[in-house]
């Protein structure tokens, strides 16, 4: 099997999801989040929760991804949105077979 972006974001996401200090960054979004405690408390969260109660979480994401401090953006809110974000992104790479082989999908599809 080759290594894909998935295996990439899957490899990335297991030593961020446990992370205390990530969690405590996204102090907010935890908060909508149920009191999340880890950024796996967030994506157990969401998935576990209510089509509204997941959507307050993925726009405190947006929110912050997009203007989340002096840099105009807060990458780990980006982040943490595009790994809750992924079951839908894997997909539409298994579903865009013109595109190429697996990998190109994925790589288009996370794009």
């Amino acid at each position: 099997m080759t290594s894909n972006v998935f295996s990439a974001l899957d490899r990335e996401w297991c030593r961020l999801a446990g992370s205390r200090a990530a969690a405590r960054q996204l102090a907010d979004v935890c908060r909508v989040a149920g009191s999340a405690r880890t950024l796996t408390d967030v994506e157990r969260y969401v998935r576990r929760a209510g089509p509204a109660e997941a959507d307050r979480v993925l726009l405190a994401l947006v929110a912050r991804a997009v203007d989340g401090g002096d840099d105009g953006g807060d990458g780990l809110a980006a982040r943490v949105l595009l790994q809750l974000l992924l079951p839908g992104t894997r997909n539409l790479a298994r579903r865009w077979w013109a595109l190429g082989d697996h990998d190109e999908r994925a790589a288009a599809a996370v794009a």
